[in-house]
């Protein structure tokens, strides 16, 4: 074999061994649209009056919460992408049996979008296995979450209306303290007032926390309290469930949700500050959650300065010193692109932009 034949020859191999540990690289977990891959987890939660996966001697009108591991997308969130049916699989090649996918009612997003719950239009058959699936769910960050659930119902009897949803979530942290409470239950109850749902300190169940009943929709009633909790501090949601009952005179399953209040200090954004120690005036404004300030110096010269939370410092924005004899500024961010407009009064008492 001629040598020129031989390279040719051998090159053709290698080019097709390439190609194949190529093809093989790409059959073996290769992503080629990385948005679309599911690393995100969903869960059944049980935490705030919901179901567990694979709980049995269920309710026949249960509340199904469903717990994100990352902030939803709310509008891919819908029965659409949730389903409940008596059978997993759609796909079915037994052809004797069928999906039934049941009536779900409104689904309910707690603040961040983290939790969302639902309960069946009506009551579910007893002694049955249902299950719930998330298809094409998204994260806010366009991230899909899948995932199937099961639970099997009682064999009837009387059914309890029950506490689906707390916001605050229960054992929540940081919360501020002056919070609104909203309470969902699981169906239609009575008597939901101020003496029936309670609030107090852990460590002072016999100091109720005086609530407000300030707004109600539907299942749901959002209370406040009428004057601002203790930092710092646990508080026990409770309800007196031999007065909330259902339509047919069922007593409140008897449940507690806590959290814990944030100490609202004010601290210092930033190793320093620019703004001098005898400013004569100052206007605040926030864009995208980015604060700045317009302030006059003691040599009436005025400036603007935003904060950066990278480098957790304060910046000019344009020159240090924008306008000289100033006696007065005003502060307005376009929030449509984040257009910064500065208004002063120089000594003349002429208004400028």
């Amino acid at each position: 074999m001629k040598t020129h034949e031989f390279v040719d020859k051998y090159c053709s191999y290698l080019i097709i061994l390439i190609m194949s540990l190529g093809l093989f690289s790409c059959s073996s977990g290769c992503n080629t649209t990385s948005n679309n891959v599911a690393n995100e987890t969903v869960i059944m939660d049980s935490s705030d009056g919901g179901i567990a996966d694979g709980a049995t001697n269920v309710s026949l009108t249960p509340s199904i919460v469903l717990k994100f591991s990352k902030s939803m997308d709310p509008t891919s969130i819908n029965n659409t992408t949730i389903t409940l049916t008596d059978n997993l699989s759609s796909n079915l090649t037994n052809k004797t049996k069928q999906v039934n996918n049941i009536a779900i009612g409104n689904i309910i997003a707690n603040a961040d979008n983290t939790k969302f719950i639902f309960s069946p239009e009506s009551a579910l058959l007893a002694n049955t296995k249902y299950f719930v699936k998330i298809n094409q769910a998204k994260t806010s960050q366009g991230i899909y979450v899948s995932g199937s659930f099961s639970f099997t119902t009682s064999s009837g009897g009387v059914i309890a209306p029950m506490v689906s949803l707390v916001t605050p979530d229960n054992q929540g942290i940081n919360v501020a303290i002056s919070p609104y409470i909203t309470v969902t239950f699981s169906e239609s109850v009575v008597n939901v007032n101020s003496d029936n749902v309670w609030l107090y300190q852990a460590s002072d169940a016999g100091n109720k926390v005086n609530l407000q009943l300030i707004a109600e929709s539907g299942n749901s009633y959002t209370f406040a309290p009428s004057s601002n909790l203790s930092a710092s501090t646990n508080y026990i949601l409770a309800f007196n469930t031999t007065k909330i009952v259902d339509l047919d005179g069922n007593q409140l399953t008897a449940e507690s949700f806590s959290f814990t209040t944030k100490n609202p200090q004010w601290q210092q954004m930033g190793e320093s500050l620019l703004i001098p120690s005898n400013i004569q005036n100052a206007d605040i404004s926030f864009a995208n959650n980015i604060p700045y300030i317009a302030y006059i110096d003691d040599n009436n010269k005025s400036s603007v300065i935003q904060f950066n939370y990278t480098s957790n410092t304060w910046q000019f924005i344009g020159e240090s010193n924008l306008a000289n004899n100033v006696s007065r500024v005003k502060l307005a961010i376009d929030p449509s692109n984040s257009d910064i407009y500065l208004a002063y009064l120089d000594d003349s008492n002429n208004v400028n932009i």
